[in-house]
């Protein structure tokens, strides 16, 4: 199919390069460079106004598999320090009251989540 424009006034289907390239002309690309990905508010459950500074990653423990999670069974959010640092801590207390029974494993996966890094896991934007 052409990438020109349809005499009905309808989108036209861009062609996809048959090389499996990005199909992204150099306006799209510019477009998209010139995005601010960096003006995300916080997306904590609780309303927050604060800039997202970081990508958190939430191990589901026992239940990992329930849909709109990540392949390794994590929920995804995009918070400002603050709300990261508060699940950083509740991770913490939920492993202070779960540790001494012994070596915890996720009963879904078999993933051990004995240190706080194996539950959450915290990247910058």
């Amino acid at each position: 199919m052409s990438g020109s424009v349809p005499q009905d006034g309808t989108n036209p289907v861009p062609p996809v390069p048959r090389d499996g390239r990005n199909a992204l002309g150099a306006t799209e690309r510019l477009a998209l460079i010139a995005l601010d990905w960096h003006d995300i508010q916080c997306q904590s459950e609780s309303p927050c106004s604060r800039h997202a500074a970081l990508i958190v990653h939430l191990h589901l423990t026992d239940n990992c598999k329930l849909p709109g999670l990540d392949h390794n069974g994590d929920v995804v959010g995009i918070l400002c320090s603050d709300h990261a640092l508060a699940m950083h801590w509740d991770v913490a207390r939920w492993m202070q009251t779960h540790l001494p029974a012994g070596p915890l494993y996720c009963r879904t996966c078999g993933k051990s989540v004995n240190e706080i890094g194996d539950i959450v896991r915290v990247a910058g934007l």
